[in-house]
């Protein structure tokens, strides 16, 4: 006599799964982390015996200027441009102004050099030029452009990435076994017995879970930045022949706040024959650069 088979589960399966109730949604917020600038990198003004012993690769800065320039200006955006080019060091750093001899007429070139504040003396002039006599300062009425720099506070609108953490009920699908029971038939007993098995199955769980995201939001900021801009004034001053003749005006560098710096009294000579090449002969601000070999 064939047996039949009679199949018949046991435990919850057949059950129906209670629906998981919706939870809240809440959201917490990390507190902002603070903003990490990089570090710009500042030349300094060095003696330079210091410059020479650094190890550093030589260049050199060199800005023209026609007449009327202010030095104030000069310096700070050769600073700048330095800074930009990730200069390490400046040695040598001087304002070279063009005038004549009103001897002989030969043309001279006068050298004001502008060193850390705790030097009082620059570089040597060399041995083959020959010095002119500088004529003291005389005072007279101008009027002129004169560069002033100030701290000025604006409020800007600045992009925050922040981490936020989301949290909310998730429904996600977990594999579960469980035992159930089948009747089959025993030919020998001639009867039916209950047999047990284990079998796998799906089932669906809700969870309360967080997880991070980031978020940019937008908020105003009031942000210091120091603003320069030139201003025409008539006043009484103070400076050498040669400046006038040239309208320069002289750096105000107790104006330059990142370094404390001095300019020393001018040197003037007479360019001899065979001397530097004619693009060096020009109304300048000059230094040496150093910087760290490329790798």
């Amino acid at each position: 006599m064939r047996g039949w088979i009679t199949i018949l589960l046991v435990g919850c399966a057949m059950q129906p799964q209670p629906q998981p109730q919706p939870q809240p949604q809440s959201t917490h917020k990390k507190p902002r982390e603070l903003d990490q600038e990089l570090r710009t990198s500042a030349a300094k003004v060095v003696p330079a015996e210091q410059a020479e012993r650094s190890g550093l690769v030589e260049s050199t800065l060199r800005t023209p200027f026609e007449g009327g320039a202010d030095g104030t200006r000069l310096v700070e955006e050769l600073l700048a441009r330095a800074d930009a080019s990730r200069v390490e060091l400046i040695a040598d750093l001087a304002i070279y102004l063009q005038t004549r001899d009103p001897r002989d007429g030969r043309a001279v070139e006068c050298r004001s050099s502008i060193v850390p504040e705790t030097l009082t003396v620059g570089r040597t002039i060399p041995e083959h030029y020959e010095q002119v006599s500088v004529s003291r300062p005389v005072s007279r009425t101008v009027t002129e452009n004169e560069y002033r720099c100030k701290p000025v506070t604006k409020y800007e609108n600045r992009a925050h990435t922040e981490s936020q953490q989301k949290c909310g009920s998730v429904t996600r699908p977990v594999t579960r076994t469980r035992t159930a029971y089948r009747s089959q038939y025993d030919s020998y007993s001639k009867s039916y017995r209950q047999v047990p098995y284990t079998e796998t199955y799906t089932a669906y769980e809700s969870r309360y879970e967080c997880r991070s995201e980031p978020v940019t939001r937008y908020k105003m900021e009031a942000v210091s930045r120091t603003e320069c801009s030139s201003h025409l004034v008539t006043k009484s001053v103070t400076r050498y022949e040669f400046q006038f003749e040239t309208r320069f005006v002289p750096a105000r560098l107790e104006t330059i706040t990142r370094q404390r710096l001095r300019e020393l009294d001018p040197e003037c000579y007479a360019v001899p024959v065979g001397g530097p090449p004619s693009a060096a002969l020009m109304n300048r601000i000059e230094g040496r650069a150093f910087t760290k070999r490329a790798r």
